[in-house]
């Protein structure tokens, strides 16, 4: 067993909220994990860009793809970038859908 197993569970757990994710062509289900309005992205340079973030575990997002739907505290928001890590969790960086 290693010294991370079971990190993913227990910070989505502890920190996490309600959140119903929908795959396309999928159902539409309820997921625990963390959401994070905004956060600071540092892209190229000195640009910086205020986006909100979900950090999921992974198991529980594995289906979704960038454009997928997402609701956050009765806000709908897209998927636009989806990054797994080894510790077992996936940021989700997201863009308000106003459509």
């Amino acid at each position: 067993m290693g010294v991370f197993d079971g990190l993913a569970e227990a910070l989505t757990t502890g920190l996490g909220e309600a959140i119903t994710v929908s795959p396309a062509g999928g159902t539409a289900r309820e997921i625990t994990a963390i959401f994070k309005m905004p956060s600071e992205l540092t892209l190229s340079g000195d640009v910086s860009q205020r986006r909100p973030m979900v950090r999921a575990q992974t198991s529980d997002v594995s289906d979704l793809a960038e454009d997928d739907v997402l609701i956050a505290r009765s806000q709908t928001f897209r998927i636009r970038l989806l990054e797994p890590n080894a510790r077992g969790l996936t940021d989700l960086t997201l863009e308000a859908d106003n459509g």
